[in-house]
């Protein structure tokens, strides 16, 4: 009972500790999909992409951003020891109730089997932002404009513009 009662108690200390990584972290996630699905203009102007290194701009910034919620939460824990009284007493007391004190495990991350299984989640979930960003930045700028024009302004004036357009395009 007092090992589940320290543990939850760590759980909730760590969760509150890093709510600004969480929350910068779902606002990500759910940048795309809310703008899909409940506001399609959200990003309709945001990224019109004429050429293909706009892509890449994209698609760094967004890598960028992952790796900034993930790089937060890790200075975060790293430092919430010497910072925190209550959270060190705590990761004290779930160590000794789970007897990691007298462990032979290695510190580096890439060293044990969670810390890359860690590191494949973060991936896939930056990964996730991506294609997320990237689909909801397609289906916004691929829409044809002239749906909405027809019901708005008429098929005549549709007809006009594009008469139009089609003789100054072709004039001289």
């Amino acid at each position: 009972m007092e090992r589940a009662k320290t543990a939850i108690v760590l759980g909730l200390r760590y969760i509150f500790l890093t709510r600004f990584s969480w929350l910068s972290g779902i606002a990500l996630l759910s940048l795309g999909p809310i703008s899909l699905s409940l506001a399609p203009k959200l990003l309709g102007n945001l990224f019109v992409l004429d050429r293909p290194y706009q892509l890449i701009e994209i698609s760094w910034i967004t890598m960028w951003a992952a790796a900034t919620v993930m790089e937060t939460m890790r200075v975060t824990t790293q430092n919430a020891d010497d910072r925190f009284d209550d959270y060190r007493d705590a990761a004290e007391r779930f160590r000794e109730a789970w007897g990691f004190e007298d462990s032979d495990e290695p510190d580096a991350w890439y060293q044990r089997r969670e810390g890359w299984i860690t590191f494949f989640c973060g991936f896939m979930a930056a990964l996730a932002v991506w294609y997320a960003t990237v689909d909801a930045c397609i289906a916004s700028t691929v829409r044809d404009p002239t749906q909405a024009w027809t019901t708005a302004a008429g098929s005549e004036l549709i007809s006009a513009i594009r008469t139009h357009a089609w003789h100054c395009a072709y004039q001289g």
